[in-house]
């Protein structure tokens, strides 16, 4: 009983990191400056985990918005 509610607690922390990045891009403007770009660097990469791995109805329905919303690769 309890490896199901480990399991329950590491999707709801899944989920929960989800939501918090879509948040996280949401705030981004689409013409971003230099400043806003190093304010939330930190966050880049986990964007990008959860944008290019969703996992929760919460992401597929904002994937569109995460991806326009990293800067591009370099």
């Amino acid at each position: 009983m309890q490896r199901c509610t480990d399991l329950e607690q590491a999707e709801e922390l899944k989920r929960s990191l989800c939501r918090v990045m879509v948040a996280v891009a949401q705030d981004i403007p689409y013409s971003s400056t230099l400043e806003k770009i190093t304010a939330v660097s930190p966050e880049i990469p986990h964007i990008a985990e959860v944008a290019n791995h969703p996992n929760t109805i919460t992401v597929r329905k904002n994937l569109a918005n995460l991806r326009d919303r990293l800067p591009p690769p370099q």
